[in-house]
């Protein structure tokens, strides 16, 4: 767990803690904050869902690599260690990555969505559904 920890100093808000308590007592003042933040905790979540993708795609280069290298005999030992070992990302998290880097790959709209990377993985056996079945869907996805 320790290893997931991100790095410290680095907040999109302004702490509560950093405001006067005149200022935590007025609804309208907290409420411009409220709106604000939201503001900012829509684009982290989008950001980190397009780095989340990004990411995906890297892994995909780097299976098939290490695939031929097997191959070649260059490597051996399973992708599962040589994530571990090399990267330092567990298995099923990669997996989950990969495949929906695969899955959006034509749909880059979907990297500008405001949610976690987990809520979309949640929604991942609908979305292939509804990629293959609804043009007009697929459509508004595949824009830029």
């Amino acid at each position: 767990m320790i290893e997931n920890l991100a790095p410290s100093g680095f907040s999109l808000l302004i702490t509560t803690t950093n405001v006067s308590s005149a200022e935590l007592a007025n609804l309208e003042t907290v409420k411009g904050y409220l709106v604000g933040g939201y503001r900012k905790l829509q684009q982290q979540n989008a950001a980190t869902l397009a780095c989340s993708v990004d990411f995906g795609d890297w892994l995909n280069v780097a299976f098939d690599l290490f695939e031929l290298q097997k191959i070649d005999r260059r490597e051996c030992g399973t992708w599962k260690d040589w994530l571990q070992n090399n990267v330092g990302i567990c298995d099923r998290y990669a997996r989950d990555l990969k495949a929906m880097s695969k899955l959006l790959e034509n749909y880059p709209k979907f990297r500008k969505l405001a949610i976690p990377f987990s809520d979309l993985l949640q929604h991942k056996k609908r979305l292939e559904l509804m990629l293959k079945t609804d043009r007009d869907f697929a459509a508004f996805w595949a824009q830029p």
